[in-house]
């Protein structure tokens, strides 16, 4: 820190400078925002009583305005910019702000992964139809990768260049003419779910108990009810007794925990107050639920703002995960996918009991009716096929 005259200066590293003003008996902050026309250097000043206050103000415009400087820069780069640089760019100030951690951690997936690989060293002017149908899409299709893949990587290019052709970056969107693949041309993915033989080796192994009468996973009977009640894995990790009513056999659903990656780059757990899909929903329990629930209680007498999933630190699904295939592994269940798989044998369970579509979907929390049908679209007709032939008629 430097004297200079009734001043304390302190230089703050890809910032700017604080200083003590004793006239003013305050701190004052300044950043560097550029240059006028006669070339003297524009300064945006900061006020505060303390010298953290007026670093927390800096630092708030900096990160506010950062983002347009940069846009402003591309914008003066008629379009002379790497793809790659201006799709990032894009999701920072453009998607980030309107999406949710979770949401945004997947698009921004798709970015790196299917989108940046392909055409991220073209420059913003250099792309062309053919480029985007030849250099993306085809060959994610010729790689073997999903409909569902292919189609989000084109939606985000799209978006993206269409905002920069409004943006004045590009002369026009060259995505407009891009045809997209027919979803018929590709072979749909089987459903992955428990047998009856499966499901019994799976409860039998997650409820194993040691000498000690300790169950040996902490977590293996939460993992039965995932499988009872059809939640997604994130739903269970936030899910507290407090949301949970034996008495009217049901679970109120409000919370997701969610992965995402901060402004480092850095991955973070956190709760999100709402599902993938819905503000919340009602679960109502299956009567295996229901005393799966009941055991669990009597067994940890929780408090109500305890969750039913145990974790030693940070709430992440990947220990619930890690215990998952654990228990898979014991139990000798070949290829047991992810923790949907557990989802997904809930969904089948009620569909082998003829339960309407509609109801489901709403406790599955699907976004609509079409999707859950979609998904099992299968099972729904194997079963259909059964019922029609046991008709005597």
């Amino acid at each position: 820190m430097a004297n200079v005259g009734n001043k304390k200066t302190r230089h703050i590293k890809n910032l700017g400078s604080v200083y003590y003003d004793n006239n003013r008996a305050k701190w004052i902050g300044q950043i560097t925002i550029g240059k006028y026309d006669n070339g003297r250097v524009k300064v945006k000043r900061f006020v505060g009583s303390n010298q953290n206050d007026v670093i927390d103000k800096m630092r708030k415009y900096n990160k506010t305005h950062a983002n347009n400087m940069i846009l402003d820069e591309i914008k003066n780069s008629s379009g002379d910019i790497l793809v790659s640089e201006y799709f990032h760019n894009y999701m920072l100030t453009v998607k980030k702000i309107r999406l949710k951690r979770a949401s945004y951690t997947r698009e921004l997936g798709t970015l790196n992964n299917h989108v940046i690989p392909y055409i991220g060293e073209y420059r913003m002017n250099e792309l062309t139809t053919e480029i985007i149908q030849n250099e993306v899409l085809n060959k994610l299709i010729y790689r073997g990768y999903s409909f569902s893949t292919i189609h989000k990587a084109y939606v985000l290019i799209n978006q993206c260049l269409k905002y920069a052709y409004h943006q004045h970056i590009i002369s026009n969107n060259p995505c407009d003419f891009v045809a997209e693949p027919s979803k018929k041309i590709f072979t749909r993915k089987p459903i992955r779910f428990f047998t009856d033989e499966e499901i019994a080796k799976f409860i039998n192994c997650a409820t194993l108990k040691d000498s000690s009468n300790q169950y040996k996973y902490t977590n293996g009977v939460a993992l039965v009810i995932l499988m009872y009640t059809g939640l997604r894995a994130g739903e269970l990790m936030a899910l507290q007794w407090q949301d949970v009513n034996l008495k009217s056999n049901y679970l109120n659903i409000h919370k997701n925990v969610v992965t995402y990656y901060d402004d480092n780059n850095e991955r973070k757990v956190a709760n999100q107050e709402d599902t993938k899909t819905q503000t919340h929903r009602f679960v109502y329990l299956t009567k295996s639920a229901k005393s799966y629930l009941k055991h669990l209680y009597l067994t940890r007498k929780p408090r109500s703002n305890d969750y039913l999933v145990i974790t030693t630190s940070k709430r992440s699904i990947d220990s619930l995960e890690t215990t998952y295939h654990s228990i898979c592994k014991r139990a000798n269940i070949l290829n047991p996918q992810g923790l949907h798989t557990l989802r997904h044998t809930y969904a089948s369970l009620l569909i082998r009991k003829k339960v309407d579509i509609k109801i489901i979907s709403e406790t599955l929390g699907h976004a609509s009716v079409a999707f859950t049908y979609n998904t099992y679209v299968h099972l729904i007709e194997e079963e259909k096929a059964k019922t029609i032939k046991e008709i005597d008629i």
